[in-house]
């Protein structure tokens, strides 16, 4: 029987090898925002927790990592901020609605240990800080002190005057602690081990000064930051437990809210945010006496956390998933992460199952831009083609031949080889641009609808209700002249070209998010969270059906075929949808990410490509799904069925023979080690909702009363 599992899990471990259903192009290892990196105690793992519902781990020193969404069920939105290890198998998230989740297995599953009902997403636990192996401090950003004396099973609030706007909890010794507070003063300190806190001013700075970070290196040797109205950071040390500071070293004008980091008691460095988007680094070799500002500036907005991983390995993270790597205590420095789009990728059209072009948004000298890239290789890369305004909206005839409005009043047109502009003669936001042909066009956005019958060098208003706020959005430009447009949640349709309208209204359902065509009978519009058919070419609309658990917001969809089709979109535990019978009904399925997706193109059923917040592009050659050849289908003989398989927060188990029961239901990682353990005592079909898994491959074994059991491979995506 030992050789039969032994076969059996190789057999299921060399099919993890086969194909994934989707492949990150940018951004890797993810796109969130990383909030906290560390080393796990007498272990060589990395873990970070991201916004996303989102943890990493990596087990060659952060040169690749591996990404696991929804610790203990969170959804989407969950917001992970801290995390913390007092062993090499037991941690802790910090994170929104004021939610610890606790670990006992090293981060392969979570459960939610301390939660407030009805908190808001934006209610975090900042910081969690042990003390000793069974005491531990956790904060939240509206002042809530909580402590834990049975090794984090159980919080408690305790009693005392919250602080304002707190940013971490310092350990000095077992029973003295800090906790440092953004733009003040002044902190709160511990004596007991955290059952009581004094508030008291901070013993160095000046009027108008915040203290940025604190770190103590050992009982009687500690490191301040602090930031002045000059602009610019002083570093503090202590060596008589904080009884006296001396001022060490002042930084340059522009670098702010300095945070340290030690390997040891000599070696650690301070990273600084500038007023733009950069940080800059100083490393000291002697506990802190003597800093040295590094050459290398790092491109991270929004610094959010260090970490040292040895004597000469450090991380600095920040937005947008970005990591960077030194091995050299610091002084220099290399990007882990890889990107090429920065910001929300809010529009995509494709020429060819090769040529695309992308709008994104991103940020450079303190303001919003739009980059328009293009890609000749079906979207493997991406190089910058344009620079346009905020938002700007574009329409491509071929690869070369193109217009773009970055405001409803300019058009920027390419139809003879170079780019000129020209005005409209109107002043409106734009929403969509699109062209038939190099003659006729529509542009719509604001309260207006114009169209244009001579490439853009005149221009007539032809908008459906003048003088009203309406904002005007989608656009179908049909070849015979048939002419479609959104504005809030309403559809307008012309049958002349845009002199007449028909109006159907959407606002039962809400707001209207996309409307595509797939050919001259059957559209599809997004309105709230519906997605609405019409066969008679946008003439009536009716309902499809969706089946999926938990909220989800359709943005955009796309068809490669008549009977094939996508949408994206947001949600709580999904994000896209598919369908193989024309639309009338749609299944969930997981690209992988739990980020918000805002456009989809396939060139055919199974290739395609996602897009979508944070410059987040994924391509699948499978459908999106797991390839039916790599989950073994129970034979005659088996006693269980799971469906369906992959499955997201649910599946069903029913019964296909009489079995002895009770029975146990084992969940198993793909090593064999078990997760949860369920007991069935009829054979009633029965859906389950199993907390702490993320994302993977598990094995399901079913043991009977008499100790028989089988086995089947089952996914989580």
């Amino acid at each position: 029987m030992k050789h039969f599992v032994f076969l059996l899990l190789l057999i299921l471990s060399q099919s993890l090898f086969a194909q994934a259903p989707w492949s990150r192009i940018v951004t890797t290892p993810q796109e969130n925002d990383i909030n906290d990196i560390i080393r796990i105690p007498d272990t060589d793992r990395l873990i970070a927790v991201a916004n996303g519902s989102t943890v990493m781990t990596s087990d060659n020193a952060g040169e690749t990592w591996n990404v696991m969404l929804h610790p203990a069920n969170m959804d989407n939105t969950y917001m992970a901020e801290k995390v913390c290890f007092i062993d090499d198998m037991t941690g802790f998230i910090g994170g929104s609605r004021n939610t610890i989740l606790k670990t006992t297995d090293g981060g392969s599953t979570w459960s939610v240990k301390y939660e407030i009902a009805g908190a808001n997403n934006y209610t975090l636990i900042d910081d969690i800080c042990f003390m000793n192996d069974t005491t531990g401090l956790a904060i939240s950003n509206n002042g809530l002190k909580l402590k834990s004396t049975d090794r984090g099973e159980t919080w408690s609030e305790v009693v005392s005057d919250r602080s304002e706007y707190p940013k971490k909890i310092v350990k000095q010794t077992e029973d003295m602690a800090y906790i440092i507070s953004f733009y003040s003063l002044q902190w709160a300190k511990t004596t007991d081990g955290g059952d009581t806190w004094v508030s008291e001013n901070i013993p160095f700075g000046n009027p108008g000064d915040y203290l940025s970070d604190l770190y103590f290196l050992n009982d009687s040797t500690g490191i301040a930051s602090i930031c002045n109205e000059s602009n610019s950071s002083i570093f503090y040390k202590t060596t008589d437990g904080g009884l006296s500071w001396t001022e060490i070293y002042t930084t340059s004008w522009g670098l702010l809210d300095c945070e340290f980091n030690f390997y040891d008691e000599q070696h650690g460095i301070a990273v600084s945010n500038t007023i733009m988007y950069y940080s800059t680094v100083f490393v000291t070799e002697d506990g802190g006496n003597t800093w040295t500002q590094t050459e290398q500036q790092l491109y991270c907005p929004g610094l959010q956390t260090t970490c040292s991983y040895d004597l000469n390995t450090v991380f600095v993270s920040g937005q947008y998933g970005m990591i960077y790597k030194s091995t050299d205590l610091g002084y220099a420095w290399y990007k882990v992460s890889h990107r090429q789009m920065y910001g929300e990728i809010y529009r995509i059209q494709f020429i060819d199952e090769n040529t695309g072009f992308a709008g994104s948004v991103g940020f450079g000298g303190g303001a919003g831009f739009t980059q328009l890239y293009k890609t000749t290789d079906g979207g493997l890369n991406w190089e910058a083609h344009f620079d346009v305004g905020y938002y700007s909206e574009f329409d491509f005839l071929n690869d070369s031949v193109g217009f773009i409005t970055n405001s409803g009043s300019e058009l920027y047109s390419n139809v003879s080889g170079e780019w000129t502009s020209r005005y409209t003669g109107f002043d409106f936001e734009s929403n969509d641009i699109d062209f038939y042909d190099v003659l006729n066009g529509v542009i719509a956005g604001g309260d207006r609808v114009i169209v244009t019958a001579d490439g853009g060098n005149s221009w007539t208003d032809i908008t459906p209700v003048p003088n009203q706020s309406i904002g005007y959005n989608n656009i179908e430009f049909r070849p015979s002249g048939e002419l479609f447009v959104t504005g809030d949640e309403k559809l307008y349709r012309s049958l002349d070209g845009g002199w007449s309208w028909q109006l159907t209204s959407f606002s039962q359902y809400g707001w209207i998010d996309d409307l595509y065509f797939v050919n001259a009978d059957t559209a599809f519009v997004l309105a709230g969270l519906q997605i609405l058919k019409s066969v008679d070419g946008g003439a009536s609309w009716n309902t499809t059906e969706i089946h999926g658990d938990g909220y989800f917001a359709p943005g955009a969809v796309y068809f490669p075929d008549s009977q094939t089709g996508y949408a994206v979109g947001e949600g709580y535990y999904y994000n896209m949808l598919k369908t193989t019978d024309g639309g009338d009904t749609w299944d969930t399925i997981s690209p992988y990410s739990s980020s918000v997706l805002n456009c989809v193109y396939f060139s055919d059923a199974d290739n395609g490509l996602v897009f979508g917040d944070m410059g987040i592009v994924m391509q699948t050659s499978t459908g999106g799904l797991v390839e039916t050849k790599d989950i073994p289908l129970p034979d005659a003989s088996a006693g269980f069925r799971v469906q369906p398989n992959p499955f997201n927060r649910e599946f069903r188990l029913s019964f296909t023979r009489l079995l002895q029961y009770p029975l146990n239901l084992i969940i198993s990682d793909i090593s064999g080690r078990e997760i949860i353990r369920l007991v069935i005592n009829d054979d009633s079909e029965m859906a389950f909702h199993p907390e702490g898994l993320c994302g993977g491959v598990y094995l399901f074994t079913l043991v009977q009363k008499d100790g028989k059991s089988e086995t089947q491979k089952v996914i989580r995506f």
